[in-house]
């Protein structure tokens, strides 16, 4: 569900478990197409809570969940 992909998208880019508000501000959003996921992600990408505490962890990692759903291999 979009639900779940929001609450995904907050664990695996900030770190965090979702405060409900933004899982229902988030989903309402990409429910009516006024974001897409991609967008959604970029969102995260520049936010402040993310820039601050995850960046400096591997990018690539974070790219991997939030698109793929799992962590990255060696094999790419």
């Amino acid at each position: 569900t979009t639900a779940e992909y929001v609450g995904h998208l907050y664990r695996s880019m900030l770190g965090r478990e979702p405060d409900a508000g933004g899982v229902t501000y988030w989903s309402g959003e990409i429910n009516a197409r006024r974001i897409t996921r991609v967008g959604l992600v970029e969102f995260f990408l520049d936010a402040p809570e993310f820039r601050q505490f995850r960046l400096p962890r591997a990018q690539a990692g974070l790219l991997y969940q939030a698109f793929l759903g799992r962590a990255g291999d060696t094999g790419g």
